[in-house]
C-alpha cells in the first residue's frame, strides 16, 4: 500500500492534468466525450439505458482496485466454485460410518469381503501369467505370450543366465579355506599321537 502511495504521487508529479477532461462516476458523459459520440450514432438517448430496449445499465459501471494476480471476476468464480463443492461434497467415510445403523455397517463390512474376495481371486488368476525373471504380471494371456517373446523378456534373461554362470564359475575357482584349529586342540592331538598325556587348561 505505501509503494502504491509513493507511486500514485510520483504520476500526480509528473503529469500535467490541465485541460484534460476526467471521468466521474458522479456525471454523465459530456457531449465531447468520444465514448458519448459513439454511443450516440448507435443510437443511444440521453437519460435512457443501454441496449436494444434502452433498458439496460443507466449508471456507469463502478470501479473496483485489482491487486491480486488473478483476472477480474476470477476470486469470486473460485468462491462461487467452493461454496458448490463445500455444499454438495460427498460425506467423508468417517462420517459415514459415524451415521449408519446396524444393517448399514453390516451391509459395508459385506460389501468389503466380497470385494475382498475379488482382489484375491483375481491374484490367484492371474498368478499364472507372472514372469519371475522380470518380476511383472499380467492379467490377459496374450499379453504374457507376447511379453515372454518380446526382446525386454529374453535380454533380462540372458542377463540373469550370464550373472549365475559368474557366479557359479567364480565360486568353482575358491580355494577351499582351511579350517583353523585351536592350539590346545592341537597339542592335544600331538601328545596323544606321541603318547604323552597332556593337560588342557
Amino acid at each position: 500500500e505505501e509503494d502504491r502511495q509513493m507511486e500514485m504521487g510520483r504520476l500526480e508529479r509528473t503529469f500535467d492534468g490541465t485541460g484534460v477532461e476526467q471521468a466521474s462516476l458522479n456525471a454523465f458523459l459530456p457531449p465531447t466525450n468520444r465514448g458519448y459520440a459513439l454511443l450516440k450514432r448507435m443510437g443511444w438517448q440521453e437519460q435512457t439505458g443501454l441496449g436494444k430496449k434502452a433498458d439496460g445499465r443507466h449508471e456507469p459501471i463502478q470501479m473496483a482496485e485489482q491487486y491480486a494476480t488473478l483476472g477480474l471476476g476470477k476470486a469470486s468464480e473460485y468462491e462461487e466454485k467452493a461454496e458448490v463443492a463445500t455444499e454438495f461434497r460427498k460425506a467423508l467415510t468417517t462420517e459415514v460410518i459415524a451415521a449408519e445403523d446396524d444393517q448399514g455397517r453390516q451391509r459395508r463390512e459385506e460389501q468389503v469381503a466380497k470385494e475382498e474376495g475379488i482382489r484375491e481371486k483375481l491374484k490367484e488368476e492371474t498368478d499364472a501369467f507372472y514372469c519371475e525373471v522380470c518380476d511383472k504380471r499380467y492379467v490377459k494371456v496374450k499379453e504374457f505370450e507376447n511379453h515372454l517373446s518380446s526382446y525386454d523378456h529374453h535380454h533380462r534373461k540372458r542377463f540373469k543366465e550370464m550373472k549365475e554362470t559368474e557366479k557359479a564359475r567364480a565360486k568353482a575357482k575358491e580355494k577351499p579355506r582351511k579350517e583353523k584349529k585351536d592350539p590346545a586342540l592341537l597339542a592335544a592331538e600331538a601328545a596323544a599321537a606321541a603318547g604323552t598325556l597332556v593337560l588342557i587348561s
